[in-house]
């Protein structure tokens, strides 16, 4: 089940310091398979296919289900300790990419809707047409959610009512984009969300109603590949908003305004970013260079590189104790130990990883390319090594 991962020097001959390389006895065990579960046959899409076309997995807020929806619009619920399957409905419609939730409501896309499914037996509670297919993970505060929409806007949600409070929009990008949109970022204390799109730019909007306070223009015009896919961070106690842009490289601005502090054109086609509990002073991004970034938030400074040698890695996820977990796309899920960037763990899944991996406490569910589901749990107690 295991499988090796590999950071290499450039091969443009560029410097390689700062680039990880890994050894075995930084190898530890730290997670098991708990049980797999084939959704798909045939399999979902080929090793080379867009995120899009394969669904992120979710663990339930209460830590106990996991979820699943494949591209046939059947939606799947097990219990995360056994496996055991607890409901199965087919033939929903398409499903957007991420999954959110409110209290009992699992809030997902279904072709051009937003739709709250009860969490335990899988109805439909209600049903709001946007317009459009839900294209990244969503945002809930309090009873609000905000959802991209594909492909250039936001919407407002009322989770209670299932009603739309507001929409935001810019103009579709002419250029070809990566992912095209970025999962929105909610500032809670200033009241703003943050929202990023397919022509590179960031606004801030009024979390309440909507209304732009200010818009930062990361990309490079004119160009391909403009977009703004990884959600924005903030970070170094809310005094900078992290973000990047994929041909633009990676910004430090200020909330308020937007104006920038600084920005980093080395921190190029970054797909995810992270914060990473227990290890302050430290921002781990993906980036479709084919590797990982260990980041300065207060400076934007790369301290560390860990190259992939084939595939894409989806964006990170923070699994606690200083480590971070992503997949590749032709390759295996890396855990990494976010302080130095070397690699901890890699399991092999028997085929790419698309998507993001969802984690709750200590367990993570992995959705392949070829549709099989897995369920891993951490090991608790086992040290990094020095």
């Amino acid at each position: 089940m295991l499988a090796a991962t590999f950071a290499v020097p450039r091969p443009d001959g560029a410097p390689s310091l700062g680039f990880v390389r890994p050894e075995p006895r930084t190898r530890v065990h730290l997670l098991d398979v708990a049980w797999q579960k084939q959704l798909m046959d045939p399999p979902e899409a080929s090793l080379d296919a867009a995120p899009v076309q394969v669904r992120a997995p979710w663990i339930g807020l209460d830590g106990t289900i996991g979820y699943a929806a494949n591209s046939k619009g059947d939606l799947y619920a097990f219990s995360l300790s056994t496996g055991e399957p607890l409901f199965l409905h087919r033939g929903m419609g398409s499903f957007g990419r991420g999954f959110g939730q409110h209290r009992n409501h699992l809030i997902v896309g279904l072709n051009s809707d937003v739709v709250a499914i009860d969490a335990y037996s899988g109805r439909v509670a209600w049903r709001l047409p946007v317009g459009g297919e839900l294209g990244t993970e969503m945002s809930v505060t309090g009873t609000v959610g905000l959802v991209n929409i594909r492909p250039s806007s936001f919407v407002a949600v009322d989770l209670v009512e299932g009603e739309l409070l507001w929409r935001a929009k810019r103009p579709r990008s002419e250029a070809i984009t990566v992912r095209g949109e970025a999962p929105p970022t909610i500032d809670r204390a200033r009241g703003l969300a943050y929202l990023g799109y397919g022509d590179g730019s960031l606004t801030a909007v009024d979390l309440a109603a909507g209304r732009t306070r200010w818009v930062a223009n990361l990309g490079k015009k004119g160009e391909l590949f403009t977009d703004v896919d990884a959600a924005p961070l903030l970070v170094s106690g809310g005094r900078i908003l992290l973000a990047a842009s994929y041909n633009g490289g990676l910004y430090g601005l200020e909330p308020d305004t937007g104006k920038v502090v600084y920005k980093n054109e080395r921190a190029l086609q970054i797909v995810g970013m992270t914060r990473v509990a227990g290890r302050e002073g430290i921002i781990v991004a993906t980036a479709g260079t084919h590797e990982a970034l260990g980041l300065d938030p207060s400076t934007g400074a790369i301290r560390w590189r860990f190259r992939l040698k084939n595939g894409v890695p989806t964006a990170p996820a923070d699994m606690g104790e200083g480590r971070v977990v992503f997949g590749v796309s032709s390759g295996p899920l890396v855990v990494l130990d976010a302080a130095t960037g070397r690699p901890l763990q890699t399991l092999n899944p028997g085929s790419g990883i698309l998507n993001k991996p969802a984690v709750r406490n200590r367990d993570l569910l992995v959705y392949t390319a070829k549709g099989r589901l897995i369920a891993l749990r951490r090991r608790d107690g086992v040290p990094t090594p020095p």
